[in-house]
């Protein structure tokens, strides 16, 4: 989707707006997109809008306004969305924003300032089993970009997607301390879920645990490559859970 499939919004009732491809809402002087119809493989979320408005003698003038939010399950379950790029004006995606959305592998925030403008609501990468980057910095060549979106997908620590101690020594260390959680877990724990609400379908329990299995070793092996701030007690167990599972 590109700009121009979301430039003709228009007032209706000084709150709902339709747009193409959607639906957006008013707040004050700021837009929330509220819905995108359209399933492509790359959405991007403007920076601003055109807005029409009548003043009470019913003539119509333009307002340019910032696009601030995406709502609740706006994107939910868009089976062919693989890439995201997130206007420079966003400081919300709310809960679901992007959950089910099993092909996206790559979200990036251009134009935001710095982690601490983006606020994220609860799981709005759900089932994003493929989501490989999570640059809210821009810079989506950065590890730091990776290791953000190992964390919907494996690890379940939604707080560290969001603040401005992302990227600080407290951060990484938060990051591994979640790491040696999911490694604890027992490789089957998650397994009658994933059967009953998961995206990705396994033939059987031993397809599950190899799933797992495979999963913790590429989390040792992307920490190990991104080894910023990452403590030498936690080196060893990477290291050690990859020569584990090699050898097994």
């Amino acid at each position: 989707m590109v700009q121009d499939e979301f430039s003709c919004l228009y007032e209706e009732n000084s709150f709902t707006c339709m747009i193409k491809k959607g639906l957006a809402m008013l707040d004050g002087d700021r837009i929330r997109i509220e819905h995108i119809d359209s399933d492509t493989e790359t959405l991007k979320i403007p920076d601003e809008l055109p807005v029409t408005l009548f003043d009470i003698q019913g003539r119509s003038y333009t307002r340019i306004l910032p696009v601030s939010e995406l709502g609740k399950k706006a994107c939910y379950d868009k089976k062919n969305l693989k890439r995201v790029y997130l206007g420079k004006n966003l400081r919300y995606l709310d809960d679901y924003a992007f959950a089910r959305c099993e092909h996206l592998t790559e979200v990036v925030a251009e134009g935001i300032d710095g982690f601490a403008d983006l606020r994220l609501g609860n799981g709005v990468f759900d089932d994003c089993g493929n989501l490989e980057i999570l640059a809210f910095d821009g810079d989506r060549e950065a590890g730091i970009a990776k290791l953000l979106a190992a964390v919907p997908r494996f690890l379940k620590a939604e707080d560290l997607l969001t603040g401005g101690e992302i990227g600080t020594d407290a951060w990484y260390e938060r990051w591994d301390f979640a790491l040696r959680a999911f490694l604890k877990e027992d490789d089957v724990a998650g397994y009658m879920q994933a059967v009953l609400f998961g995206t990705r379908k396994f033939v059987d329990r031993e397809a599950y645990i190899a799933y797992v299995q495979e999963a913790k070793r590429d989390l040792c092996r992307l920490r190990l490559e991104h080894g910023e701030a990452l403590q030498e007690f936690a080196r060893r167990q990477c290291e050690e859970y990859v020569e584990e599972i090699h050898q097994g």
